[in-house]
């Protein structure tokens, strides 16, 4: 008996130690391929996206003492956020990217993971998240049912979070800023 609650501890142990290591990503997994020069920690400018993201849908200019959310603009084909909180950034002004959200068809992660791909490659692929939410952005509404959250390691701010519906993914979020989402 002694010897069968040794084995199953272990057994738990070990499947729980993969499956928390698996629910955490590194810097270098938050890069996501044909997006081009928008990654996290880049420069640029609003503008600037537009061969990715496309034209503008509108454009938000956060208070000068918002931490969190300097500035954003909504795309065609996701939603990005720079790290300017001037107060008089305009869709010109560079600045440090914080967060992408994409729902562009032919972007990927180092994973391989690609918008309308199953939930299921995303657990073959990361784990399980470390966190679910339902979808709480607006613009996101009808597009995300909930978000799949993988939170970096080591200290790190980098997330990525896969947005899902009828068990599809369908957009993509790397984020720097503390939350993910």
């Amino acid at each position: 008996m002694k010897k069968t609650i040794i084995m199953v501890t272990f057994i738990l142990c070990y499947v729980f130690s993969i499956c928390s290591a698996s629910s955490s990503v590194t810097p270098e997994e938050c890069y996501i391929y044909n997006a081009g020069d928008i990654q996290l920690g880049r420069q640029t400018s609003i503008e600037a996206t537009y061969p990715i993201l496309g034209e503008t849908l509108s454009f938000v200019q956060g208070e000068p003492v918002d931490a969190y959310v300097p500035m954003y603009a909504i795309c065609e084909k996701g939603t990005i956020w720079i790290d300017d909180i001037s107060g008089k950034a305009t869709r010109r002004t560079v600045a440090r990217i914080q967060r992408v959200i994409f729902t562009k068809n032919d972007v990927y992660t180092t994973k391989n993971i690609h918008i309308g791909d199953s939930v299921n490659k995303i657990y073959d692929e990361y784990g399980y998240p470390g966190t679910t939410k339902d979808n709480f952005l607006k613009p996101y509404e009808g597009i995300v049912e909930h978000w799949l959250m993988y939170f970096p390691v080591g200290g790190h701010l980098e997330h990525i979070v896969f947005g899902v519906k009828n068990g599809r993914v369908t957009a993509i979020c790397i984020s720097a800023m503390p939350g993910g989402l």
